[in-house]
């Protein structure tokens, strides 16, 4: 069971002291069972001692400060072990590759980041109250047996129907488990299309309608399936219920004609049985909770085999580099690959040198493979074959975190993030002296580490992206059709003056454009077709 495996491995508390002070608990519940039936049948007699209260006393204190504990315990141990996966997940999704997060897709992570963890945070009670529950039904059935062991022989057989029943229908349960969980992965997919493009969608309404009747379909198959979950979880509740029902009387109509002796103590059996319907209920309930933790469990697993089945060699962190004289890209090709596994595009085999200190265009059709080729520079993807030298050292594990380390890149689908991570210090004068130079000071401003607000348009929100790369003060500046949602004034300041700055201070520049007015920018320009170098003008600019 994958949810007993990650507690058993993520733990700290010892297992055999939570086991100790849950028998605890429901040894000393079902010492309160056999105290009232004794204090009872006493007090039948007219016969009262006071030794029976203060045996009373002592085992609910016992039950108080032993359950007390569990669920305490069981509660920290559980977020404990909760944290440690999201963040051990989140280390894995940091030091994974591009491709990799591009084929597991954001639903699942985001899933069992959040809502298989929540599923497992919200079974931590169930455990603890299923574990005490179990306990005391054990003692309390001992109880029984010594009472009347025909009555003890009637409940097992009873115990053991319902438990066959349940095991029977517990995999059907887990299969529309796992299904339901499949559903809701795939209707985030869909609201995310939505939302990320809303634009789209509101300007054609053929997609929109299509996109909303996808959604509207996959809401549906998850409510049905989850529909067929919740029913076999109250069909089985109410068996439970029903059999609970039939034991009682059985106890008082049927075991009295098999055994001569049930009728001398049917009263303390049958008080016995009515107490034991909580308990058995609790575990009853606490059956389906475990199994829709247990899928969240065997999800999370399945996440982290899938990440760690894509891992790479680690790469060495920490290490940055100050500067390059060149880069070359030695027959480097890249292959995308469909579900099948089987290539669907390639880039390359792609031959380039990039020197320091140049500007260089990279020009190009849609599709040609240009972002591919700024993916493959950046050390996002890594190259199906060939090399790629920076300094004549191919790239591997032990270097490319110091290679990613040159380049502050701004992608087509840039993620422009509210706060400056990875900035100890911020020099709030170059802020303003940037916000002005970006032509956007009356538009937003730094407060403790964030912008107070990102609610621009694409042209300002891309000068905000490039506010933050001046920060950064890299090697090597990479811009995917930066300029692609500017105005004609500051398209031309970008060309002529931002660029001219960033290679006055030394910097490399390599652009991928459209913009051929400004085409004599560039030191050189190279042209992709097919995913391939077709054209290259080495004395441009």
């Amino acid at each position: 069971m994958k949810l007993l495996e990650l507690f058993r491995k993520e733990t700290t508390t010892p297992p055999y002291k939570l086991a100790f002070m849950a028998a605890i608990a429901g040894i000393s519940n079902a010492a309160v069972l056999g105290i009232i039936n004794v204090a009872a049948a006493q007090a039948a007699q007219n016969a009262y001692s006071f030794q029976f209260v203060i045996y009373f006393l002592i085992a609910i204190a016992l039950y108080a400060a032993a359950q007390t504990f569990v669920m305490l315990t069981t509660s920290r141990e559980v977020e404990t072990v909760l944290h440690r996966v999201r963040v051990r997940i989140a280390d894995r999704v940091l030091h994974s590759d591009l491709v990799t997060m591009e084929k597991i897709g954001r639903s699942e992570i985001y899933a069992s980041i959040t809502k298989e963890t929540l599923t497992i945070s919200n079974t931590a009670s169930f455990l603890s109250i299923g574990v005490q529950a179990g306990i005391l039904v054990f003692f309390s059935s001992i109880y029984i047996a010594f009472l009347s062991l025909t009555a003890f022989i009637v409940s097992a057989v009873f115990v053991a129907i319902a438990v066959s029943i349940h095991f029977r229908r517990r995999k059907e349960l887990l299969q529309n488990l796992h299904l339901a969980t499949a559903s809701e992965n795939k209707l985030f997919d869909a609201l995310t299309d939505m939302l990320d493009g809303f634009k789209e969608v509101k300007i054609n309404s053929a997609l929109g309608a299509g996109l909303f009747r996808s959604i509207e379909h996959i809401s549906h198959e998850t409510a049905e399936m989850k529909i067929r979950t919740q029913g076999e979880m109250a069909r089985h509740f109410i068996f439970s219920q029903l059999t609970f029902l039939m034991l009682l009387g059985t106890m008082v109509f049927i075991v009295p004609r098999l055994s001569p002796t049930h009728g001398q103590s049917v009263v303390q059996l049958t008080t016995s049985i009515l107490f034991l319907i909580g308990p058995i209920s609790s575990l009853v309930s606490t059956i389906p909770a475990i199994a829709v933790a247990n899928t969240s469990a065997e999800n999370i697993y399945l996440l982290e085999a899938a990440l760690a089945g894509h891992a790479r060699p680690r790469e060495v962190a920490g290490v940055q580099r100050s500067g390059f004289e060149r880069i070359e890209f030695d027959k480097v090709r890249f292959e995308y690959a469909d579900a099948s596994g089987a290539p669907s595009f390639v880039v390359g085999p792609l031959d380039l040198e990039i020197r320091a200190h140049e500007v260089l265009f990279i020009v190009g059709g849609n599709g040609s493979g240009k972002s591919t080729f700024l993916k493959l520079l950046t050390a996002l993807y890594q190259p199906s074959s060939g090399q790629i030298r920076i300094d004549g050292v191919a790239l591997d594990a032990t270097n490319v975190g110091a290679y990613r380390s040159l380049f502050a890149v701004i992608f087509s689908d840039y993620h422009l993030f509210k706060r400056l991570y990875g900035f100890a210090e911020v020099d709030r004068a170059r802020i303003e002296e940037l916000l002005r130079l970006m032509e956007i000071e009356n538009k937003t401003r730094l407060a403790d580490h964030e912008f107070e607000t990102l609610d621009l348009s694409a042209g300002q929100r891309k000068r905000l992206a490039l506010l933050v790369s001046f920060l950064e003060d890299k090697p090597v500046y990479v811009f995917d059709e930066w300029a692609a949602d500017q105005d004609p004034g500051f398209r031309r300041k970008f060309y002529e003056q931002l660029l001219l700055e960033l290679t006055q201070r030394g910097k490399t520049v390599i652009a991928v454009t459209h913009d051929d007015k400004y085409f004599g920018v560039a030191d050189r320009r190279v042209k992709m077709e097919e995913g391939r170098f077709v054209d290259a003008d080495p004395t441009a600019g």
